[in-house]
């Protein structure tokens, strides 16, 4: 509400003469006048503060982004990417179901893999091969340590459908085999220029 007697120049509309006459006669007129006012400025308010907010968040993040290393960018792409997939797992632990036992062999290639990758990448060896045939399931590849090989064993016994085990996996790298950690470090001096 415009408290001002003419709203739009020097031609006032009878609307305007009306609504002047009013606030200045009628006290509760005037009140309910300010009160309006005043909300419309705490609104203009909060949206100012709202907008503020929203343009700090995008600075910082932009900011952030500018000065973030490209292989944490990466990594937290990777890591959005993921977010969906494992929210499904999470919810699937969550009913408590479990997998099926029967899955044809690619199917449990296929979750043997995807359950021994972050075990490889954590024991730091290079790609263990994944073979199946009738639930048997077959590793081939090197290792750093006997300790690996019990790892890996361990976490393919786990998995829902395997009801056998041929671990066909040496131990000790031999000087072709290179840690995939060794590989990263000379991806990163070859970037360097070193």
């Amino acid at each position: 509400m415009n408290l001002r007697p003419f709203s739009r120049g020097d031609q006032p509309s009878r609307f305007d003469a009306i609504r002047s006459r009013l606030t200045l006669i009628d006290p509760r007129a005037r009140r309910a006048a300010r009160a309006a006012a005043a909300q419309r400025a705490q609104r203009r308010k909060r949206a100012l503060v709202a907008v503020g907010i929203a343009a700090g968040v995008a600075a910082a993040a932009v900011a952030e982004r500018a000065l973030m290393r490209p292989e944490r960018r990466a990594r937290l792409r990777s890591a959005a990417r993921d977010l969906p997939g494992r929210a499904r797992g999470l919810a699937y632990r969550a009913m408590r179901r479990h997998p099926d036992e029967v899955v044809p062999d690619q199917v449990l290639a296929d979750r043997v893999r995807s359950t021994l990758g972050p075990l490889e990448k954590r024991l730091d060896i290079p790609h263990v091969h994944v073979t199946t045939c009738d639930g048997v399931v077959a590793l081939h590849g090197s290792v750093g340590a006997p300790s690996d090989v019990d790892e890996l064993t361990a976490a393919t016994r786990k998995i829902a459908g395997v009801r056998g085990i041929e671990s066909h996996l040496h131990i000790g790298l031999t000087h072709a085999d290179t840690r995939p950690s060794v590989g990263r470090q000379r991806m990163r001096l070859q970037r360097i220029g070193a």
